[in-house]
């Protein structure tokens, strides 16, 4: 699979690196770019959706020499294609680039943006751009670099951004507004906001001027990022010094309000934005009734799309969506029902969306006639039901216990060639699962597999939770085996969550198995605690101890309890000398005993069954006992001298003399002492008492 753009790809940073010959150059119209080995990219890496230009709003002007008509024209698009169609086929590497220089008589930067507008693999486009550099005849301008730097930075490759800057002044092409927008926006999409404003106050240094669009995408990384105080300094440098707000920075900052659940503060933002002069626009009231309806004031909301009526501005499919979702989110099903038929009223026609709202809220209230009713509609009326559409109606028939009718819309979906996703084939599994129907959801799961649709640790815990609730443990262990061994191997996630099935199914020794596995890649302090929880309560101690040693190795903070469960357990079993190996760990932990701790040893030591070993147990509690802890210990006096066990009282009350933490009991102990030698035990059980409320 391919790596993760999301932390960058170091080796296409140092590949754009091969830049920047020298200032001294003597061709000046090269990209002072070259390949490593003779080859830019020989890999094929997974692709993602069309980036295409992320912020539209970002123009250049003026700065390409080629017209309007140049793209229109036929033959050009025709060239486009052509590029696009060589590169989609050959991916990068000489190959590619010897078909290129084959299929262009002349290349212009019109070529380049539209070919990058198009292409989806950053690495492929990374490399025309770069072999285009080398060109005769063709020089990258800043409208160019634009391109580039939007494509990098929508698939947040940040050193290559870095980069590409660098090539861009030795180009000789003129950092401005429209450069450092598309940075900050950049890093403000991927949550950057600190990087974001160091761009900024780095654009102010070089003079650059910032327009609307760049304290706008500044406020937008801000807001996303939760730092309101910053967020709130920008929008007053703005109303000082800056350009204007607009609606989008009244927007920005109605969303990043709802967020923080001030709505009151949103509802005054927007008469500010109202009588600021500026045409409020259906977004500004979408977004706090979309807040509001989160919050569940939903009426709230409906009286805002009233307000919305009264100050012209006219409801659109956006908004009529928020409130259908709204109103049966509340339970209001048929009041979303009416608002759903009024949108005619508005000269609003609902969308797949639309339908698939209120097809869930009927789903989520049991109603699934009138949810089955709704999406004959839907498809009457020629709207397309996608895969959202398909989930929800099946999720409401999984429910309702009706499979039939699920899997007829299973087999639609296929007939109809829709990808089926991660979520709806769980959907399905969990209630075959639950079913008792274990071979339909083996079968399901390997049309999954089919598919390359990747089960996920949702998947992996609907089939253990399904299957064990019906008897079938051993079955979804089987399973699970059998996407091993075609190489469907779980992730991390899914490790985890098929370890707790087979725990919470109490097949420790398959969960061991799959913990080992895990254990040569990355375990957690959950899953730990998890194995340690449930080994101990099948009798497994041995193996708890060990996952209990392992877990304080690996630098997790280890709880109290495990050890004292594991301690308590080998008493049980009678194994002594375990118990004690494992207090020693305790104590080597320098976890702290607690009064639990101290009392169930006392516990211990009155069941009878060892008290040579549970009294050695008492006397290390006692020397590891911390300052200021005597109550632990008074309370293991009190079970003892209750269970009539004067002679190991005395001798730990002697211990308790020579430790410092005693020392404000002091008198206290003596006196007991004296006591419990003349046999006065009701004095010593009224003394105890007293020093237990201390």
């Amino acid at each position: 699979m391919a790596r993760s753009l999301a932390v960058g790809r170091p080796y296409l940073a140092m590949w754009v690196a091969t830049l920047c010959v020298s200032s001294r150059s003597h061709k000046p119209n090269r990209s002072y770019f070259h390949r490593r080995n003779g080859k830019v990219f020989s890999k094929r890496e997974g692709q993602s959706g069309n980036l295409g230009y992320c912020n539209a709003n970002m123009q250049d002007e003026g700065q390409t020499s080629t017209s309007k008509d140049e793209a229109q024209n036929t033959s050009f698009q025709q060239e486009v294609q052509a590029i696009c169609q060589i590169l989609h086929e050959n991916f990068w590497g000489d190959n590619a680039a010897e078909k290129l220089k084959q299929a262009l008589k002349k290349l212009t930067a019109n070529h380049v943006l539209e070919v990058l507008k198009r292409m989806e693999n950053v690495e492929v486009s990374v490399g025309f751009f770069l072999w285009a550099g080398k060109q005769v005849g063709f020089k990258h301008n800043s409208v160019t670099y634009h391109g580039i730097l939007k494509l990098v930075g929508c698939k947040q490759e940040f050193q290559c951004m870095k980069r590409l800057l660098v090539a861009m002044k030795c180009d000789k092409c003129k950092l401005n507004t429209v450069t450092f927008n598309i940075i900050i926006s950049s890093y403000g999409r991927a949550g950057l906001a600190k990087e974001a404003w160091a761009t900024f106050l780095k654009m102010k240094v070089l003079r650059c001027v910032p327009d609307i669009l760049t304290y706008n995408s500044l406020l937008d990384a801000h807001v996303k990022k939760g730092d309101w105080g910053k967020a709130k300094d920008i929008y007053a440098q703005m109303a000082s010094s800056g350009p204007s707000p607009d609606s989008i920075t009244y927007n920005t900052l109605i969303d990043g309000l709802t967020k923080l659940k001030r709505m009151n503060d949103a509802y005054l933002l927007l008469g500010e934005l109202i009588r600021s002069g500026y045409s409020s626009t259906s977004d500004s009231y979408n977004i706090l009734m979309k807040g509001l309806c989160q919050e569940g004031r939903v009426n709230e909301a409906y009286c805002l799309m009233s307000n919305m009526l009264r100050n012209g501005c006219r409801p659109t499919v956006v908004t009529h969506n928020i409130m259908i979702d709204g109103m049966c989110k509340i339970g209001k099903v048929e009041d979303a029902a009416k608002i759903l038929g009024a949108m005619h009223e508005f000269e609003c026609s609902p969308d797949t969306h639309t339908y698939t709202v209120m097809i869930n809220g009927y789903t989520e209230a049991g109603q699934m006639d009138k949810a089955w009713s709704l999406f004959l509609e839907l498809k009457n009326k020629g709207y397309i039901p996608d895969v959202i559409t398909y989930g929800v109606l099946m999720d409401g028939f999984c429910k309702a216990n009706r499979l039939e009718a699920a899997f007829e819309l299973l087999v639609e979906m296929l007939g109809r060639k829709i990808s089926l996703n991660t979520i709806v084939y769980t959907m399905f599994l969990d209630c075959l699962c639950k079913s008792n129907k274990a071979k339909l959801a083996h079968t399901i799961l390997d049309d999954m597999v089919c598919n390359h649709c990747i089960p996920d640790a949702i998947t992996y815990r609907a089939l253990m939770n399904g299957l064990s609730k019906s008897g079938q443990t051993s079955r979804a262990y089987d399973i699970m085996m059998s996407l091993v061994k075609e190489n469907t191997y779980p992730s991390l996630s899914n490790c985890k969550a098929l370890i707790d099935g087979l725990c919470k199914s109490g097949l420790i020794e398959e969960a061991m198995t799959w913990f080992d596995k895990l254990n040569e890649r990355k375990v957690d302090i959950i899953t730990y605690k998890l194995l340690i929880g449930s080994a101990s309560r099948a009798g497994r101690l041995d193996d708890a101890s060990k996952l209990l040693k392992k877990m304080s190795q690996a630098g997790f903070d280890t709880s109290r309890k495990y050890y004292l469960n594991i301690i308590l357990g080998f008493c049980n079993q009678g194994r002594f000398d375990s118990a004690c190996k494992v207090f020693e760990d305790l104590v080597s932990a320098k976890i702290i005993l607690s009064e639990v701790t101290s009392k169930d040893l006392g516990d211990l030591y009155c069941d009878g069954r060892d008290t040579n070993s549970a009294s050695t147990l008492l006397y290390k509690a006692l020397e590891n006992a911390p300052a200021n802890h005597f109550s632990s210990f008074v309370e293991v006096l009190f079970v003892l001298c209750q269970g009539d066990n004067t002679y190991l009282v005395r001798q730990l009350l002697e211990q308790m003399m020579h430790k410092p933490c005693f020392s404000t009991i002091l008198d206290g102990v003596k006196m007991l002492l004296a006591w419990l030698s003349n046999g006065e035990l009701q004095k010593s059980m009224l003394a105890l008492t007293g020093l237990k409320n201390l």
